[in-house]
């Protein structure tokens, strides 16, 4: 299952005053490395959400898929990045080869999981067993950055800090762009351990 970023989010869980407030750049005027924190930011934010399979800020995603999931062990739910805040469109392939969107009505969305399954009494559609056949849209992440849990932005904060700490440092003595224990520690908490579909 492949998930792809659609709309980007248009604003971080940590801005780049935050950083430098946690860098201890107290200097207004002291913006030599502004750019480089900002691509830091972006780096660990990056590395946060993917280590943990969930979406921080608000963004339009589409997974794609080959088939619908019909597990009888798992069930028939289509798994989503969390947190989920809605469903746009399910489409998939007929086996005619058909285009088609299916019909909102014939699914439930459960923004508590974040995930999708057929309406009471009814079952997925057969899509074409061909790459990509089934294509989901939604939208997934925090609406605003102050809803982002404050761990989740303190394990950016760490991350972003030894890397800037450590920037200078002499490779072979140190390596200076390792992950902290502490920012996995903090994230273990939200590492999404479901299968997607």
């Amino acid at each position: 299952m492949i998930h792809k970023i659609k709309i980007q989010p248009t604003s971080d869980p940590v801005s780049l005053d935050e950083m430098r407030l946690h860098l201890g750049i107290m200097q207004f005027s002291d913006n030599s490395r502004d750019s480089i924190i900002s691509g830091r930011i972006a780096s660990a934010l990056q590395w946060a959400e993917h280590y943990t399979r969930t979406a921080f800020m608000q963004q339009t995603l589409t997974g794609y898929d080959h088939t619908f999931p019909y597990d009888l062990q798992t069930g028939h739910a289509i798994s989503l990045k969390s947190p989920l805040l809605s469903v746009v469109s399910v489409k998939y392939i007929d086996q005619n080869g058909l285009d088609t969107t299916l019909d909102p009505s014939l699914y439930l969305v459960d923004l508590v999981t974040s995930v999708i399954v057929p309406a009471w009494g009814k079952n997925w559609p057969v899509a074409r067993d061909q790459l990509n056949s089934v294509r989901v849209e939604y939208s997934s992440g925090f609406a605003t950055a102050d809803q982002v849990p404050e761990s989740i932005k303190d394990a950016i904060r760490f991350i972003v800090g030894q890397w800037e700490v450590f920037q200078n440092s002499m490779e072979g003595v140190m390596r200076p762009f390792t992950i902290p224990n502490a920012a996995k520690q903090l994230l273990d908490n939200y590492v999404d351990m479901r299968e997607y579909f």
